[in-house]
C-alpha cells in the first residue's frame, strides 16, 4: 500500500525547528502529518467528553498524555494514527511525519514505508528557549519548567513508552543544524529550507555529491560504536589530523582483563545504583519530602512523580561504570602523546573527564551528534578554547544508500566497470 512513497520523519528537541522544516518540505509537495497533532486531538476529545472548556495543554501535560497512550495502546500508537490518517487522505507520494519522540514510532514508520528517511533537527538549548519562551510565559511558566520538560524530552530511561529524543537522534539518517536566529516565521522557513534542500536532492537523486570529510569520519565513529558491548549505549570516536588522516579509533568498553558487560543482562552501574535506591525505602522524597513507602520500577515518587534516578543520581551512576569512554580510549591509543591540530569525532558529547583528556591532549576541534551536551564538559572545552561543533550531514545508517548513486553515475560517465 505504501510502496514507492517518499517519506521523511522528523525528530529533535522541542524548539529545534522540526515543524518549521515540515512546512519548508510542504513547498516541495510533501504532505504534513504530525504525531503531536494526533496527541492534541486526543487532548481535545477528552476535554469535550468531560464537558470541560477547551484550553491549550502545557508541554508537560502533552508528555503525560503521550506516555499514557503509548503505555496503554502500544508505543507506536501515535505513529499508527498518523499513518492511518495519511492513508485515508490518499495523499501523494511525498509525506513528512513530524514530532517523533519514541524509537518504536521510528521503527513503525520504517516498516510502513520502504523509502523512509529519519531527519534530526538540532539546535542549542539556549536558542531553543528563546524560540519557546513566549509560549511558556503565556502559561505562567518559565525557564525552570522549560529545563524540566527538556530533560524529560531527552530520555525517560526507566519508561520504555516515554520520551526518547536522544535515542531517536542516534537512529537518524541525516542531521540538520538550525542555529540561525530568525525574526519572522517566513524567514525561519526559508532558512531551514536552504539547509535541507541539498539533502533532499540526495534523497531524490536529483543533486548527487560526494560525502564531506565530516560525514566520512562521523560514519567511521558510528561503525566503531557497533563494536561496543555496553548494555546501555554504544559510543564511537575517531581522531584525525589536519589532513583528515585517521590517527586513532575507539569505542566504549571495559578495559582488559575486565570482561565486557555483554552477554550479561545486568548493567553493573545500574545494579549498584538501584541497590542504593532500594535502601532509601521509608525515607523522604528529595523533591516533595513525602515518605517513600516502596522503591520499585519505574522508581518514581508516588506523590510528586519525580524520577528518583534523575534526582539522586544526575550522572546516571557513571561513577560505578567500569568502561573506558570512547573519547578517552581513542586518545590513549593514539601513537603520539599530544594531538595538536587534530579533530575528534564522537557519536555523543564528551563527559567532563573526557573533556579534560581532550584538553590535555591538545585536540583543537570536537564534532559531536549528541542532542543534549554534557554541561560540565561543554564549559571546560569552552574555557580551553576548543572548537566544539554540532555535526550536520548524512550519518552512517544512510551513508551507502545516499552516496552510492554518485559512484554509479561516475562509473557510467567514465566507462568504469560496475
Amino acid at each position: 500500500m505504501n510502496g514507492g512513497a517518499l517519506v521523511i520523519g522528523l525528530t529533535g528537541s522541542f524548539g529545534s525547528g522540526c515543524s518549521t522544516l515540515a512546512q519548508a518540505l510542504s513547498n516541495h509537495d510533501f504532505k504534513i502529518f504530525s504525531l503531536s497533532s494526533a496527541l492534541k486531538d486526543e487532548w481535545k476529545q477528552r476535554l469535550s467528553s468531560a464537558g470541560q472548556a477547551e484550553k491549550e495543554p502545557s508541554r508537560r501535560e502533552l508528555q503525560d498524555l503521550g506516555n499514557e497512550l503509548r503505555a496503554s495502546q502500544g508505543r507506536e500508537v501515535l505513529a499508527r494514527r498518523a499513518v492511518e490518517l495519511a492513508n485515508r487522505e490518499a495523499a501523494g507520494n511525498r509525506k513528512v511525519f513530524d514530532s517523533i519522540k519514541n524509537l518504536r514510532e521510528v521503527n513503525f514508520l520504517r516498516q510502513s514505508f520502504p523509502d523512509f528517511f529519519l531527519v534530526a533537527v538540532q539546535c542549542s538549548s539556549e536558542k531553543r528557549w528563546k524560540r519557546v519562551e513566549r509560549r511558556y510565559k503565556e502559561q505562567d511558566l518559565g525557564y525552570e519548567e522549560f529545563q524540566r520538560d527538556d530533560i524529560r524530552d531527552q530520555i525517560e530511561s526507566d519508561l520504555p513508552y516515554g520520551q526518547q529524543v536522544q535515542l531517536c537522534v542516534d537512529d537518524t539518517d541525516i542531521v540538520i543544524s538550525n542555529q540561525v536566529e530568525c525574526h519572522s516565521k517566513q524567514e525561519a522557513i526559508r532558512t531551514i529550507q536552504s539547509r535541507a534542500e541539498p539533502y533532499l536532492g540526495l534523497i531524490t537523486n536529483e543533486q548527487l555529491r560526494y560525502p564531506s570529510a565530516d560525514e566520512v569520519m562521523m560514519s567511521v565513529a558510528y561503525i566503531q560504536a557497533t563494536r561496543s558491548r555496553c548494555i546501555k549505549r554504544q559510543v564511537g570516536a575517531v581522531i584525525v589530523d589536519d589532513d583528515d588522516n585517521i590517527v586513532s579509533v575507539a569505542f566504549n568498553e571495559n578495559p582488559p582483563p575486565i570482561e565486557p558487560c555483554q552477554p550479561r543482562e545486568v548493567c553493573e552501574k545500574d545494579s549498584k545504583m538501584l541497590g542504593r535506591l532500594e535502601a532509601l525505602e521509608g525515607s523522604d522524597c528529595p523533591r516533595c519530602r513525602s515518605k517513600l513507602p516502596t522503591i520499585e520500577p519505574p522508581y518514581r515518587c508516588t506523590s510528586c512523580g519525580v524520577s528518583l534516578k534523575e534526582a539522586l543520581f544526575p550522572d546516571r551512576g557513571m561513577q560505578w561504570c567500569p568502561a573506558m569512554h570512547a573519547e578517552d580510549s581513542a586518545i590513549r591509543q593514539a601513537p603520539r602523546r599530544h594531538l595538536h591540530d587534530c579533530t575528534l569525532y564522537t557519536t555523543t558529547f564528551p563527559c567532563f573527564n573526557c573533556a579534560k583528556a581532550i584538553t590535555y591532549a591538545g585536540i583543537k576541534r570536537v564534532v559531536y551528534v549528541e542532542p543534549y551536551p554534557d554541561g560540565d564538559g561543554a564549559d571546560l572545552l569552552e574555557k580551553a578554547g576548543r572548537d566544539v561543533l554540532l555535526f550536520e550531514g548524512v550519518k552512517a545508517r544512510a551513508f551507502h544508500r545516499l552516496f552510492a548513486p554518485i559512484q554509479a553515475e561516475m562509473e557510467k560517465r567514465y566507462g568504469m566497470k560496475v
